[in-house]
């Protein structure tokens, strides 16, 4: 092997970030186990789950922070949220990303939340735990019937 195809290959694999299968299934967990604290409104396994520098884009709410979002906290009624095609990607030791759609039932301030969304989320490992940093969802129109 040639000194310029080490390096190539080298470089490749330090871009492509871990790959640790354990890793990104508890990190899909702790997404499922957040987007459930959701849908019952339960406010400490949110603020556990996610950063206090939280950073939240949907139609109906943007938050900059968990002081934010708690602000809105009221306003939102998810009744359900189903995933699918869940992936999640390590980009550094502490950093990764998780991207689905989603199939979402509920209000917010008593209109109806966009119905199909592609969500991507990047978490941050903060004190040795996984925390939600980012939530952005996309609209992708209305669930099929």
């Amino acid at each position: 092997m040639t000194a310029l195809t080490t390096l190539i290959v080298v470089g490749n694999l330090m871009l492509a970030g871990p790959d640790d299968a354990e890793v990104r299934d508890e990190l899909i967990a702790a997404a499922k186990q957040l987007n459930k604290a959701y849908v019952l409104n339960d406010i400490p396994a949110i603020k556990q789950l996610t950063a206090a520098n939280v950073i939240t884009i949907m139609r109906d709410i943007q938050s900059f922070s968990w002081a934010d979002q708690l602000k809105v906290m009221p306003k939102l009624n998810t009744t359900s949220y189903k995933t699918k095609q869940t992936t999640a990607r390590l980009l550094t030791d502490t950093v990764a990303q998780i991207s689905y759609i989603a199939d979402v039932e509920g209000t917010f301030d008593g209109n109806p939340l966009t119905s199909r969304v592609r969500v991507l989320e990047t978490w941050t490992k903060q004190d040795g735990k996984w925390k939600q940093s980012s939530y952005q969802e996309t609209a992708l129109g209305k669930t099929a019937s």
